[in-house]
């Protein structure tokens, strides 16, 4: 949400303040700004994908590809840190043949769990439910703008799984999509785009779509007006 609403303020309120505060993944490549599309592709953050879809908006149903997209990003997960095993000799004695059997043993462990665990992560979506207070309904921190620091993970599951699979769900420059996204749309193909993890089901968190787009409540224009006027320091009249 955090990439929409920038995307979205630069969209409509294009100057210094508001392309400065796009993440890099957001930034308009030369064909957004040269071919009229849906505004609903700038929220799309891959350049090259948002490139590909405008090449084809008159084949796509948008609004169906962009939801696609939303239900199977891939959280990143950063890599592994090496772990090191410290030798007798740098503890101050001989090496043994027990030793050695030890050392081969635990590092065949570590391999073994960094194999298992090294292929496999969540989808944004199903951490975002996970996330909610209930299916369906998301909750956000009040008090807290959207274009601070990157939120932080509020439940214990969440925070349980971030630890355990070092996830980056929020850094935009890591988002990658799981390739059946490229099964549903082969046209729009490129491999670096496509997650290299096998996605893993949430226990407790059912399949649900991201649903169709719904109004604004006053509330929220209201705050997006007050955003919109601290980022251009301009007065918007509504």
């Amino acid at each position: 949400m955090q990439g929409f609403l920038c995307a979205e303020l630069w969209r409509n309120f294009p100057c210094k303040a508001s392309y400065a505060n796009l993440p890099p993944a957001y930034r308009p490549t030369q064909l957004q700004l040269m071919v009229p599309h849906s505004p609903i592709i700038d929220w799309l953050p891959w350049p090259d994908l948002r490139d590909l879809v405008i090449q084809h908006q008159d084949e796509i149903d948008i609004d169906a590809l962009c939801r696609y997209a939303i239900l199977n990003m891939v959280a990143h997960r950063k890599k592994p840190a090496q772990q090191h095993l410290v030798s007798p000799s740098k503890q101050g004695r001989r090496w043994t043949a027990s030793d050695e059997a030890d050392h081969v043993h635990i590092r065949g462990e570590l391999t073994a769990t960094a194999h298992k665990q090294g292929h496999t992560s969540f989808r944004i979506w199903d951490l975002a439910l996970l996330e909610s207070s209930k299916p369906g309904h998301l909750t956000s921190s009040t008090g807290v703008s959207v274009l601070q620091a990157k939120p932080q993970p509020r439940s214990p599951k969440m925070k349980a799984l971030q630890r355990a699979y070092d996830l980056e769900y929020n850094d935009f420059s890591t988002m990658k999509i799981e390739h059946r996204f490229f099964e549903r749309y082969p046209f729009l193909y490129d491999r670096s785009l496509m997650s290299d993890f096998k996605v893993q089901a949430l226990s407790g968190v059912p399949y649900q779509d991201v649903g169709m787009p719904v109004d604004m409540t006053c509330e929220a224009v209201f705050r997006l007006k007050d955003k919109a006027q601290e980022i251009t320091a301009t007065w918007i009249e509504i």
